[in-house]
């Protein structure tokens, strides 16, 4: 099977704004961009922790969501792009100043992760 992977970008222009990425499946960095300032922080996830997002992401019915969201008429604001895989399972979604029902957990469970405030 393939290693996991995930891609999180949420924010806006000129910030702050946050990005997660994986290594290879074995490290994540998070990288936050604030106004003023920068920090990078480093997780290694084990296997119970991608079990533990696999599971989330079964109970929001996150592998379900559309490939777009968007606020009609928005041209500025929170921006998002998600692309993960986890246990052989892959989703792809983006929005524009809209989210699936369940995103904010899925925040929350990164925030968790990192010890950071993720909105």
């Amino acid at each position: 099977m393939r290693p996991n992977k995930l891609y999180f970008y949420v924010g806006g222009f000129p910030g702050p704004y946050h990005w997660i990425k994986s290594i290879k499946g074995q490290k994540l960095i998070h990288n936050m961009v604030d106004f003023e300032y920068e920090r990078e922080f480093t997780f290694s996830p084990y296997i119970e922790w991608w079990e533990k997002l696999d599971n989330l992401l079964d109970l929001l019915s996150a592998w379900n969501w559309d490939h777009s969201y968007k606020s009609q008429g928005a041209l500025d604001g929170t921006h998002w792009d998600l692309k993960l895989r986890v246990n052989g399972k892959v989703l792809i979604s983006k929005g524009s100043n809209a989210e699936p029902k369940g995103f904010d957990e899925l925040k929350k469970f990164l925030s968790d992760t990192f010890h950071a405030d993720i909105y």
